[in-house]
C-alpha cells in the first residue's frame, strides 16, 4: 500500500514538473515574439519622426529614408524568406523554431510596412497601431483561452477596417482593403469553426488528430463576432462616418465583454 502510495505521488510529481515545463516554454515563447514587436514598433517610431514627421531642417533626411523605405521593403522580404527557410529546417530536424519564425514575421511586418508608408505617408499612424495589436494578439493566443483568439482577430480587424474608413471614407484604398480582408478572414475562421464543432475541437494534420480546443469549447461567442463585426464594417457604406465612430465603440465593447465571459470560465 505504501509503495502504491509512493508511486502515486511521483507520478503526480512528474505531471506537475510537466507541465510547468510546458508553461515556461509557452511562456518564453510569447517573449520571444513581444521582443520582435517591440524592436518593429521601434523601428516605425523612428520612421514617423523622421520621415513622416521630418521638421523643415530635416529634409534631407527625409528624402534619404524616402529612398531608403524602397530598400528595406525588399531586404525585409528576403529576410522574411531566408528566416522561413531557416525555420522550416529546424522544423524537420525537431529543433525550437520560435526564433526563425518570430524574426521571419518581423521583417515581413517591416517590409510591407515600409512599403505602405512610402506610398502613403498617413499609413505611419497605422502601422503604430497594428504592431502593438498583433502583440496583444500574441498574448492571448499563448495565455489565454484559445475560443477567444478568433474573436479578437476578427474584432481587431473590424476596429482597424472602420478606422480605414475615418481616414480615407467609403472609396478608400486601405478601407476595401481591409474590409476585403475581414470578410476572407471571417468566412475562413466560421469555416474552421463549423469544423472543429463538428470533430470534438480536433483537425487532422498529416495523418494525425490535433487538438486545436477543447472538446466542451463554446463556438458561439465566435459566430456572433464574426457577424457582428461584418455587419458594423459594412453599415458606415449606407451610414456614414459616424457609424464608423460608433462601430468602434460596439466592438470594443463586444471584445471587453469576451473577455470577461472567458475569463469567469477560467475559475
Amino acid at each position: 500500500m505504501k509503495n502504491n502510495n509512493l508511486k502515486a505521488g511521483k507520478s503526480v510529481s512528474q505531471d506537475l514538473d510537466a507541465r510547468r515545463r510546458m508553461e515556461d516554454r509557452i511562456f518564453n515563447r510569447m517573449l520571444v515574439w513581444l521582443a520582435v514587436a517591440v524592436v518593429v514598433e521601434i523601428y516605425f517610431v523612428i520612421v514617423n519622426r523622421f520621415y513622416v514627421n521630418a521638421k523643415a531642417g530635416e529634409i534631407d533626411a527625409m528624402v534619404a529614408w524616402h529612398k531608403a523605405l524602397l530598400f528595406v521593403f525588399f531586404a525585409g522580404v528576403v529576410l522574411f524568406l531566408v528566416c522561413l527557410a531557416w525555420g522550416r529546417k529546424a522544423q524537420s530536424q525537431g529543433k525550437d523554431v520560435i526564433l526563425p519564425f518570430a524574426l521571419s514575421g518581423g521583417f515581413l511586418v517591416i517590409g510591407l510596412g515600409s512599403l505602405l508608408v512610402r506610398m502613403s505617408r498617413s499609413s505611419s499612424h497605422l502601422m503604430l497601431g497594428i504592431v502593438p495589436g498583433l502583440a496583444i494578439l500574441l498574448i492571448i493566443f499563448y495565455l489565454y483561452q484559445k475560443e477567444y483568439f478568433p474573436c479578437a482577430l476578427v474584432s481587431g480587424m473590424g476596429i482597424l477596417t472602420l478606422l480605414c474608413f475615418r481616414m480615407g471614407g467609403p472609396t478608400g484604398k486601405k478601407y476595401l482593403l481591409c474590409l476585403a480582408a475581414i470578410i476572407v478572414v471571417a468566412a475562413v475562421c466560421l469555416a474552421l469553426m463549423l469544423k472543429l464543432k463538428k470533430n470534438g475541437g480536433r483537425m487532422s494534420w498529416k495523418e494525425e488528430q490535433v487538438e486545436l480546443l477543447a472538446s466542451g469549447a463554446n463556438y458561439l461567442p465566435y459566430f456572433v463576432t464574426a457577424a457582428l463585426a461584418v455587419v458594423v464594417c459594412l453599415c458606415p457604406l449606407a451610414l456614414g462616418a459616424a457609424a464608423a465612430y460608433y462601430g468602434i465603440w460596439v466592438l470594443g465593447a463586444w471584445v471587453f465583454i469576451l473577455a470577461v465571459y472567458f475569463t469567469s470560465k477560467l475559475m
